[in-house]
């Protein structure tokens, strides 16, 4: 059979759901069929049809291949004889055609190769061309001399041809840039050349100019090699503000969650603005550094942030509601103000929530150190900045503070892990609610380093604006000298003091024990401060230096409920004067107000808080009466203010109970010349009904005592008596003649 002119390679492109692909040229043998499945030669899942058709035939998968998978069916006839003619043997057609068959299929086979060849035209006559030995040929290009022969080529400098000899060597790498200054590949925009893909199941190949652009933005992508050298240097010969608002710029632009800076000393000039533009929330972004130590952002800034950030608008540009920069943070860096002058700061904050601050080291300011920024334009100021986290971060030698919440409300749920405040003018004002301290140290408030007072003077003021500041908490934390106070609480409700510190010395040799005022100072701004609910409890008051320590001051009582100090040791190692509870006694109205001071030192030291409701009264009956209550119509002066004057009538005898629950009850009578045949007997009566009675007889002393107690339930409005039912007539001494009822802390 005569074999027809036929291709020999055929290809197609899977769709995940095509099984069989057809082959147009005759097969002899299933082995002379070749079947690629994406490059790669298989031999099995496949069945090949149409063996020995002239027509050819085809091949079928057992699984479709994937959509987009390249299929190759290729004939290749092994270029070898199969067949054996003998001496005088038969010579038959059916033999001798697949034969020669053979012959012209591998000729097919040859010539589609050849299709493929580099060739000289056939219009030049062109003797035999020979490539140059290894040793000419190597790192050269194959070229053409003036003749149009083969010869060894050397790439001119910075030719892509010598970039692609550069890339193929030990030092390739090092050619690859993203910027036109001296880096060759970017120059030519070689990056869109070379194919990047992670060694992962699923990952996608790309350019490596797509993968640069999706990466977080480093800083020295927008500086010249100069200023890059200026930074590495520390010299701040150059200004680099544009370069980094520029990385910060393209950051926001493309929405990268991150921009890096690197090791260097950037010398800022104008304050660094992420600004949210738009009237929708925004993603964060992570400004990252190298460490504190190694990356430093120098302000010479007048009146202004180096970080000014502000994820709501201004009411003033058109700012209507909350609209807030969601995360990120600044990391590993250090703010410098030494060289910032006027009212200049670290960090100011409007609109940032859930961020961090995180291993930075911010000092030096001339105001503050991280300010959080309150456009009082909006009907209320809670359009500002919460959820932040400062953890591991230095707040040091700040003109103002080391943290300054500037509004009433707004900065609800900061928290302060692991960080330092010292020598600030004051360490933070805390203004809203859910702030906390985990771990902190705070030294030097008040004072620069040199010793120089600073306005403010304590470590902490919770709560300085008039509205009320909550949920509070200190857990952990050492407080040593400060000019004033440690710490002073005004406006505030709900604080917790635990596990702290408060060291008392006088590490400036002002001749002054510090702080002079007091540890914890509660309500120092005066009648119109309102503190309620504030438990301090296992905290050390540790004295250095000799001199006056005043540990725990209530400075106004007027509106100060529910203080409650325990559990606190003292090392006063100096043989100071200690005052520890100041304005917590005793007297009518802290009792009233519930000020509890348990530390285990003496009695005097212990001041037990207000009491369960009571009534506690003298006798003002003169003799016992018949068949009558019994009046205990003077009040001790304590209770007088405890209780209203209408709980016990002191005409009736009756008292009222104010709440449901147990109460104890409890009489003592002191009867004059009674005598061994004279019986008296009381009853305790609840609503005018006996509950239980008391039998006593007379004695020949000079007095005669009689006491009893019960303990009973009662609701609201019930009236509880000591009624008469025996001998009568007899003189009572009412200074030895009492009644007491209270409250029982028994579950109602």
């Amino acid at each position: 059979m005569s074999v027809s002119n036929q291709e020999t390679v055929f290809h197609y492109v899977g769709n995940g759901v095509t099984v069989t692909f057809p082959y147009a040229c005759q097969v002899q043998l299933a082995a002379d069929l070749d079947v690629y499945l994406n490059n790669t030669l298989i031999t099995s899942g496949i069945t090949i049809n149409g063996i020995g058709a002239p027509t050819g035939g085809s091949v079928t998968f057992a699984a479709a291949p994937a959509s987009g998978a390249s299929v190759r069916l290729e004939r290749v006839v092994e270029l070898t004889r199969i067949t054996d003619y003998q001496q005088n043997g038969d010579f038959l057609a059916r033999v001798v055609n697949p034969d020669f068959d053979r012959l012209w299929m591998a000729l097919q086979q040859m010539l589609a190769a050849l299709g493929r060849t580099i060739r000289f035209p056939p219009s030049e006559a062109i003797d035999a061309q020979v490539l140059p030995v290894i040793a000419l040929r190597a790192n050269t290009l194959l070229g053409f001399d003036s003749a149009g022969d083969v010869v060894s080529v050397a790439p001119a400098d910075q030719s892509a041809s010598a970039l692609a000899l550069a890339l193929a060597g030990p030092n390739g790498v090092l050619q690859v840039g993203n910027a036109a200054d001296a880096r060759v590949l970017a120059a030519s925009n070689g990056v869109s050349l070379i194919g990047i893909i992670r060694a992962a199941t699923g990952a996608v190949a790309a350019t490596a100019d797509n993968w640069f652009q999706r990466q977080d933005i480093h800083v020295f992508e927008f500086m010249s090699s100069a200023m890059i050298a200026d930074v590495e240097s520390g010299a701040m010969a150059m200004d680099h503000t544009a370069a980094v608002q520029s990385a910060i710029n393209a950051a926001v632009t493309k929405k990268r969650k991150g921009v890096l800076f690197g090791a260097g000393t950037f010398k800022i000039s104008s304050p660094i603005t992420w600004h949210n533009a738009t009237s929708m929330d925004q993603p964060g972004i992570a400004f990252v550094g190298d460490g504190r130590d190694a990356t430093i952002l120098r302000s010479f800034i007048a009146n202004g942030p180096v970080f000014d950030i502000r994820g709501t608008k201004s009411f003033a540009s058109g700012g209507t509601g909350s609209r807030f920069f969601n995360g990120g943070g600044i990391y590993a860096m250090r703010l410098d103000g030494q060289s910032a002058t006027g009212t200049s700061d670290g960090i100011s904050v409007q609109g940032w929530q859930y961020a961090e601050i995180v291993g930075c080291y911010i000092t030096t300011f001339p105001r503050d150190g991280v300010r959080q920024w309150v456009d009082t334009g909006f009907p209320n100021a809670d359009y500002s900045s919460s959820s932040i986290n400062i953890i591991d971060t230095w707040l040091w030698d700040c003109t103002g503070q080391g943290v300054n919440q500037t509004g009433a409300i707004g900065a609800w749920s900061w928290k302060f892990e692991k960080s330092l405040f010292g020598y600030c003018g004051m360490g933070a004002t805390i203004t809203s609610a859910g702030n906390a301290f985990f771990d902190c140290s705070f030294v030097g408030s008040g004072y620069s380093p040199a010793g120089v007072a600073r306005s403010g003077g304590s470590h902490l003021q919770i709560g300085s604006i008039a509205g009320g500041t909550n949920r509070i908490t200190m857990r952990g934390c050492e407080f040593d000298f400060a000019r004033l106070a440690h710490v002073k609480l005004d406006y505030c409700s709900t604080v917790t003091i635990s596990q702290c510190r408060f060291i008392f010395n006088d590490r400036n040799a002002t001749g002054t024990l510090t702080p002079s005022v007091g540890g914890v100072v509660i309500a120092p701004d005066g009648a119109g401060s309102n503190v309620v609910g504030v438990h301090i409890d296992h905290c050390n008051v540790r004295i250095d230096t000799a001199g006056t320590c005043n540990a725990f001051v209530i400075a106004n009582s007027s509106n100060t409920i529910n203080i409650r100090v325990v559990d606190t040791t003292y090392s006063n190692n100096s043989r100071a004067t200690l005052n520890k509870y100041v304005g917590f006694t005793s007297s009518n109205f802290n009792v009233r107000y519930d000020y509890c001071a348990i530390d285990g030192g003496l009695s005097s030291d212990c001041i037990p808080g207000r009491p369960l409701p009571e009534y506690i009264g003298q006798a003002t009956s003169p003799t016992v009466p018949a068949s009558a209550v019994v009046i205990f119509g003077t009040q001790e002066a304590l209770n007088l203010q405890i209780f209203a004057a209408t709980l016990y009538n002191t005409a009736t005898g009756v008292f009222t109970c104010p709440v449901t629950g147990y109460y104890d009850v409890a009489f003592s009578i002191v009867v004059v010349s009674a005598t061994t045949a004279e019986y008296y007997q009381f009853q305790l009566r609840k609503n005018a009904v006996l509950v239980t009675e008391f039998n006593f007889s007379g004695n020949s002393l000079y007095r005669t005592l009689m006491a009893g107690s019960h303990r009973l339930h009662c609701n609201a409005g019930d009236a509880i008596d000591i009624f008469s039912s025996g001998v009568s007539g007899k003189a009572i001494t009412g200074s030895y003649s009492q009644f007491f009822i209270k409250l029982s802390p028994w579950p109602v």
